[in-house]
């Protein structure tokens, strides 16, 4: 494989994973407004786009394996990119998109996920209310005569 090819993978994958981010940020969106609808159709875009990624990262580290073998390297990028020399310009250029990406998706992945924590625990409390409510003797209500 090329190095040409490996740049071309490089950018599909990071086009993939932020395809996963648009995802993420919609889903936490969706979360947000409470609409559970989006949520559930967003789960399963974010599932068909992470297996896309994971196809696409598996690639990638075949085609980096073989092209640093080429070049009696070894398999980094920045190492790669070093014994190529100006030439190897594309390829790190489009590296660090791809790790501006992932660096991104993990950020929304933690902003969405401490939303969701805190929507469990608010949720849990009023739960936790509700059931101390019931086991309250209210009995004694039902049988007061109110009419004076």
């Amino acid at each position: 494989m090329s190095v040409h090819e490996l740049v071309d993978v490089i950018e599909r994958e990071t086009e993939s994973i932020n395809e996963l981010l648009s995802y993420l940020t919609q889903q936490r969106e969706a979360v947000v407004n409470k609409d559970l609808e989006t949520i559930q159709d967003l789960i399963k875009l974010l599932h068909s786009s992470s297996l896309e990624v994971y196809k696409y990262e598996s690639l990638r580290d075949k085609a980096a394996a073989t092209v640093a073998a080429g070049l009696d390297c070894e398999n980094k990028l920045n190492v790669i990119c070093e014994a190529m020399g100006e030439d190897g310009e594309p390829l790190r250029l489009s590296g660090e998109k791809l790790e501006k990406a992932v660096r991104s998706v993990g950020a929304e992945s933690k902003i969405l996920k401490r939303l969701v924590e805190e929507g469990q625990k608010f949720y849990d409390m009023m739960l936790s209310e509700i059931r101390r409510f019931e086991r309250s003797d209210f009995s004694g209500i039902n049988s007061m005569d109110l009419k004076g």
